[in-house]
């Protein structure tokens, strides 16, 4: 009885091993798109402001062969951005208040060029100010 009543002690935690593992993976983030790994990126000389709003949509970048992009807003205004499909691609409209991928105040994001891209990006912000964006090419 005794080995018996071991091996199902044994098996009844492999199994709360097992789920809880199972568990931790698929709780954790997992990385989309980067520079490949153990390279990194480099920064380009493209760390520059750009006005953007009110109810007008600029350019930020055109194209190019990045590995990611990372746009500073202040802490006035809001932005909405809108990626091409390809060089020169905007396909039908601009970002608007209510089309595009909205970025809060005062936030920095990474725009990664295995999920966005690097074709044309421009932006749309209902009110005045200025956005630091910064272009990372290469890596090593």
């Amino acid at each position: 009885m005794t080995n018996t009543k071991n091996i199902s002690v044994f098996l009844a935690i492999a199994v709360l091993a097992l789920v809880f593992a199972l568990w931790v993976m698929s709780s954790t983030q997992k990385v989309q798109g980067s520079a490949p790994m153990g390279m990194r990126a480099l920064v380009a000389s493209s760390t520059f402001r750009v006005a953007i709003g009110p109810q007008e949509a600029v350019s930020v970048f055109g194209a190019s062969d990045c590995v990611s992009r990372v746009i500073t807003t202040n802490t006035s205004n809001s932005a909405w951005f809108y990626f091409a499909t390809s060089s020169g691609g905007l396909l039908n409209g601009i970002p608007t208040a209510s089309f595009g991928h909205f970025q809060a105040t005062g936030t920095t994001e990474v725009y990664d060029s295995a999920l966005y891209g690097c074709a044309d990006m421009r932006a749309f912000s209902t009110a005045s100010g200025t956005i630091t964006a910064t272009e990372f090419v290469g890596f090593r």
